[in-house]
């Protein structure tokens, strides 16, 4: 009677080989080492990759929300800027957090498309223009007019700071013509 053994070599631990022993009786030779295509190492090859690539699509930033949120209401002399992106850029580096004007000028801020941000001092940035109407040949459309004065478009000359807080944080941004 022949026999199989399965034997998990310390080399290769998500794959098992069979080793077919040979049987006294009837006076055979063991079959030596033999890989069966059902065995536990084509399950093992196909589910460590696997695993590998969700710890990394976790560590690279599809986390659950951040540490901070930060919503407002962004206001040009006192009226609502009611189109556009108002944008979060961290002072000691790291991912822009951005959040879209909605009709009352409101905000929410999200990091690469994850809610929130993470505590710290931003440099702040408004960026609002009518669209303009599309041309008649299918190109792009010209840039439309800014609905903020241009120094708001760009950390560097917007004069906009913040910081924010671990936990929730309410910061309106009003902006002035002047």
């Amino acid at each position: 009677m022949a026999t199989i053994d399965l034997l998990l070599l310390p080399t290769d631990l998500l794959s098992a080989t069979i080793i077919q022993g040979g049987d006294a009786e009837s006076g055979t030779e063991p079959l030596g080492r033999r890989r069966q295509p059902w065995s536990v190492a084509g399950l093992g090859r196909a589910f460590v990759p696997c695993l590998v690539m969700l710890a990394a699509m976790s560590i690279a930033g599809c986390s659950p929300a951040k540490e901070s949120s930060v919503s407002g209401r962004v206001t040009l002399d006192g009226s609502p800027v009611s189109q556009g992106t108002v944008a979060f850029e961290p002072q000691a580096g790291g991912m822009l957090a951005r959040g879209a004007l909605d009709a009352d000028g409101n905000y929410e801020l999200m990091t690469n498309q994850v809610e929130g941000v993470a505590p710290g001092k931003y440099r702040v940035k408004v960026l609002a223009q009518e669209r303009s109407p599309d041309p008649p040949d299918g190109g792009l459309p010209p840039p439309g007019k800014l609905l903020v004065p241009e120094k708001f478009t760009q950390v560097a000359t917007s004069g906009l700071t913040f910081e924010v807080a671990p936990g929730r944080n309410r910061i309106d941004i009003e902006l002035s013509s002047e």
